[in-house]
């Protein structure tokens, strides 16, 4: 039973893989190539405009712009951008990293930082899962107490799914659509690219194609910890809905293994309870005579206490 589920399991979600391949390809190929064809463009009116710049001064310009965006430098103006490397920065980038997050935007570029990047993410991210697991597990506990509050006596597992449900979609939705609200305002963004950075983000997913806290301003810095702050409370409740999820899963396995314990052994019983056959029978029989034979034995074996008396009245007759 337990190797057909995990078929099951295996079958859904590379179909699952499979439905969103086919969607995401359909959905952003024509575009892919609308862009590619206005790239061509833009840079064949450039060189016609800009004949002092020839093609391979123009791409090495352009990898130039590239390498610096890669690196986290964005060389929009004569003046120089902010920086992404001073300590709270640096406190947002390591946040990134052991959350698993990665957005990609920063990134070390330096032999030591790699280096040092690779020891802290392989010790950070275990240490990070677990405090996500202890913070979940203490959301939980004045979830579970909200919902045993409340009881259907008739319908006790169907009340804790419902619950369960309810109560974690509601703080869901908290995590993503109040912090969707700030990011629209302080990032200029619309609301629904607000909500996609916000899933990508809590989901870990991390693009890079939205990140918050890029612009230039006064409170940058600070704006960006609370960011953190979000996604690590964030990523605790995701934690927590992960968590629920598994018990409920378990909790459906241990009823399926109890009702086929259930249904052997009343297949015992009933077996146990089912009337003897003929041969059976005989065996029974068979198996009782030795019985009755013991039972003569004992009596023979007691005659012979009579016979023994006899020979000592005759001799008190004599």
């Amino acid at each position: 039973m337990r190797c057909v589920i995990v078929l099951i399991i295996l079958v859904f979600t590379f179909g699952y893989l499979l439905i969103g391949a086919a969607i995401f390809s359909k959905l952003e190929s024509d575009h892919e190539g609308k862009t590619k064809q206005e790239a061509i463009v833009n840079r064949a009116e450039f060189l016609a405009n800009f004949t002092c710049v020839n093609r391979q001064q123009l791409e090495e310009f352009i990898r130039g712009i590239i390498k610096a965006y890669d690196q986290g430098v964005f060389a929009s103006n004569e003046t120089s951008t902010a920086t992404n490397w001073d300590f709270l920065s640096s406190l947002f980038f390591s946040t990134t990293v052991i959350t698993t997050i990665g957005y990609g935007n920063i990134s070390p570029s330096t032999y030591g930082g790699q280096t040092f990047c690779i020891i802290y993410a392989l010790f950070g991210i275990p240490l990070m899962a677990t405090t996500l697991l202890t913070l979940g597990e203490k959301m939980a506990v004045p979830i579970n107490m909200f919902k045993s509050k409340v009881c259907w006596k008739k319908h006790k597992r169907t009340e804790k799914i419902v619950k369960s449900a309810l109560i974690l979609g509601l703080g869901q939705l908290i995590f993503i659509l109040v912090p969707a609200g700030i990011f629209s305002v302080v990032e200029d963004w619309t609301f629904h690219e607000s909500v996609y950075y916000s899933v990508i983000t809590l989901c870990t997913i991390g693009f890079g194609d939205f990140v918050a806290g890029q612009k230039d301003t006064n409170y940058r810095a600070w704006y960006r910890i609370l960011v953190g702050l979000w996604i690590i409370t964030g990523l605790a409740w995701m934690a927590l809905i992960l968590n629920q999820v598994g018990d409920l899963y378990k909790g459906m396995r241990t009823k399926t293994v109890e009702k086929y314990l259930k249904r052997g052994n009343a297949k015992k019983m009933h077996s146990t309870h089912t009337p003897v056959q003929n041969g059976q029978q005989e065996n029974a029989v068979v198996m009782e005579t030795p019985n009755t034979d013991t039972e003569m034995s004992n009596v023979d074996t007691e005659m012979p206490n009579v016979d023994t008396e006899m020979p000592n009245v005759d001799t008190e007759a004599n």
